[in-house]
């Protein structure tokens, strides 16, 4: 699930001014972060739906049938904000070394 909730942005600094990048993958390493905003998103809703077609034998007739169902399931993501500080603190202590 990686991506599915990225940063609103990263603020950092390069030399006098501040550069904002949209992701981690964008930022160069050992930079002094001036912002982490993380992503504004909560929450992510997706419906799975499965179609299924298949053969049966018709119990009164005798003659095969082709039948379709479907079923739906709600899918309900939620962010922890867990691994936006992760990787802050992963980042801040790579840049330490």
């Amino acid at each position: 699930m990686a991506g599915l909730f990225v940063p609103e942005f990263i603020d950092y600094h390069d030399g006098q001014k501040v550069v904002r990048v949209a992701d981690w993958p964008l930022l160069p390493p050992n930079q002094n972060i001036v912002e982490f905003r993380p992503s504004g998103v909560s929450q992510r809703d997706y419906t799975l739906s499965v179609t299924v077609t298949y053969n049966e034998v018709d119990p009164t007739s005798g003659t095969e049938v082709t039948q379709t169902a479907t079923h739906s399931w709600r899918c309900c993501v939620i962010h922890d904000y867990s691994s936006g500080r992760d990787k802050l603190l992963e980042y801040m202590n790579a840049s330490r070394e």
